[in-house]
């Protein structure tokens, strides 16, 4: 059965292209044994890659930093379909970890569920978005209530 791709941000990328984009991803990673921005990049500069069309390949108007970026952006809002308690839920399909020799890479949902010590980076990463999201909350919530009071 094909994995469904989705992709999380709306407007970056052509629907139709989604699924495409999703499973070159998930070639080169398999290819390369890693997935990194830079891998993407550089697979990506064969006119024939399927995610050629993606980037912006004139140096006049982009450079090479700007392409890590958008493989960078393009892998973190990739999404793939799961089911969790019966339900289609949208996850994540790529997950920022760094490796034992310190490289960061970007690993699948599968490599995290399976290895301990990406289960725990990507656990960390959700407590200190979570602790930054409340922090966030409660300041606007407080500059909401000052506002109101005026």
């Amino acid at each position: 059965m094909q994995k469904k791709i989705k992709y999380k941000s709306n407007g970056m990328i052509e629907k139709s292209k989604v699924q495409k984009y999703g499973e070159a991803l998930e070639l080169i990673k398999k290819n390369n044994g890693s997935l990194t921005a830079k891998i993407v990049v550089d697979e990506a500069k064969d006119e024939k890659h399927p995610l050629h069309s993606y980037f912006d390949w004139n140096d006049k108007t982009a450079s090479n930093k700007w392409r890590l970026h958008q493989a960078r952006m393009l892998i973190a809002n990739i999404t793939e379909v799961v089911v969790v308690k019966g339900k289609n839920t949208e996850c994540r399909g790529f997950f920022s970890v760094t490796r034992e020799s310190g490289d960061q890479e970007y690993v699948s949902l599968k490599d995290v569920t399976e290895n301990i010590d990406y289960t725990q980076q990507v656990l960390d990463k959700i407590i200190r978005h979570l602790e930054v999201t409340t922090d966030l909350l409660s300041n606007f919530k407080e500059l909401v209530k000052k506002k109101t009071r005026k």
